[in-house]
């Protein structure tokens, strides 16, 4: 197997101006906002200028004037690579998985593709919770989590860690309304990030096996 890398950097001096991305009254992000104090950030609207940032709920793709104001840490609902798009935890519960997690990743051009910087393993209790209870549990996780990167940040220290592509899934968004049609696995395999066409390929080779069997 591989041996993850990781990068841990002392920038040239301390961040002192943190922003913060998203509805503060929701829990995640209020909880990051208060977390955010105690290494002594000040934190900032969405169009103040800062060191660094944080997107505990993002429910946008950030611009490029964004990404290259300045760099972004984004929570994500699962163990990156594996389950990016928006529906993590419900496909982690449609595989009838035993565990999941959570991860906060520097934002890029891409979709929950980039660099790793903290990362945490979360139980599956599928016997007895919701995909809601669930990610409630994870974002207690991601919140521990978040206050190591914080107080590394505030002292100028960056670590990040590149994902492992080889290991990646994506999957698209389930269906809301009721008796909408669910993903079928091609079409879940062919609905990769955009400009990819390795989803495609996937998919031919998903329906030459099933072919051959």
């Amino acid at each position: 197997g591989s041996v993850a890398t990781s990068a841990r950097s002392k920038g040239s001096g301390s961040m002192e101006r943190l922003r913060v991305y998203g509805d503060r009254s929701k829990r995640i992000v209020g909880e990051a906002v208060m977390l955010a104090l105690l290494p002594g950030f000040e934190v900032v609207g969405e169009d103040e200028p800062a060191n660094v940032a944080i997107a505990p709920l993002l429910l946008r793709k950030l611009t490029i004037a964004e990404l290259a104001a300045v760099p972004t840490l984004i929570f994500h609902p699962s163990l990156l690579p594996r389950h990016r798009g928006r529906d993590a935890i419900r496909w982690a519960f449609d595989w009838c998985e035993s565990y999941s997690g959570v991860t906060w990743f520097w934002a890029d051009n891409g979709y929950d593709t980039g660099d790793i910087c903290e990362q945490g393993v979360v139980e599956i209790h599928r016997s007895h919770e919701t995909p809601r209870q669930f990610y409630e549990r994870a974002v207690d996780e991601g919140l521990r989590l978040l206050a190591f990167a914080l107080a590394d940040l505030r002292g100028g220290i960056v670590r990040r860690r590149p994902q492992r592509e080889a290991a990646h899934t994506y999957e698209p968004p389930m269906p809301r309304s009721e008796g909408a049609t669910r993903p079928s696995i091609l079409s879940m395999l062919r609905a990769e990030e955009p400009g990819d066409s390795r989803g495609e390929e996937r998919a031919a080779n998903q329906q030459a096996q099933s072919a051959s069997a």
